[in-house]
């Protein structure tokens, strides 16, 4: 469950929404209470997913859930907030304004707690949980069979999980918290804005 604070933290255009829109989509105005005791990280996830894909058949596949079951999540959340995230338009889906701001904040909510069960493994347990590593297919056949043995050598309790993907796509799923290093061709342009938390270091 989310934590009252994080849901007052959903900000003064939400609040804004449901006060001046007046119960947008028919959704009944919930409580600060009702919140609490029903928004939950899953829907937040499926919102995440909604936002960055457009689509609820590949934000389903990215879930690993069927796209009636992540839509319903969905439609729950609407309620629960009490104001319409998602509209169709000519058989596309699209988020409406308020929706990005819940998605865009949902997004860090999820960074934050990735973070916090990182943090809490690894105080625990140096160097050993997963680890997020995103590559660049022209380095990946090179430098994989180098440093990977070596890694799992030193280091049998760390479990790496890796993306093969393009710079621009590694970027974005290091901005949202999703992945932990990324091994790229420089120079590389990175926008200021990262996920709550993060830090950059390049290694030359």
């Amino acid at each position: 469950m989310i934590h009252v604070n994080e849901i007052r933290k959903i900000g003064p255009r939400i609040a804004a929404s449901l006060t001046t829109r007046g119960n947008s989509g028919g959704y009944p105005h919930p409580t600060i209470g009702q919140l609490k005791a029903m928004l939950t990280l899953r829907q937040l996830r499926y919102l995440d997913a909604l936002a960055r894909h457009g689509h609820f058949g590949r934000a389903a596949e990215e879930c690993s859930v069927s796209q009636p079951a992540l839509s319903m999540q969905i439609s729950e959340l609407e309620k629960e907030l009490g104001t319409k995230l998602v509209e169709h338009r000519q058989g596309a889906t699209a988020l409406t304004e308020i929706g990005h701001e819940v998605a865009r904040r949902a997004a860090n909510i999820l960074s934050a707690t990735r973070d916090l069960a990182d943090s809490a493994h690894r105080s625990a347990r140096p160097l050993s949980g997963p680890l997020h590593v995103g590559i660049i297919p022209t380095l990946a056949p090179y430098v994989l069979p180098r440093f990977l043995p070596e890694l799992q050598r030193r280091y049998p309790e760390l479990h790496l999980e890796l993306i093969e993907s393009q710079t621009r796509t590694l970027l974005g799923e290091l901005r949202r918290g999703a992945l932990d290093v990324l091994l790229l061709a420089l120079p590389v342009k990175l926008r200021r804005r990262t996920a709550a938390g993060a830090t950059t270091h390049f290694l030359r």
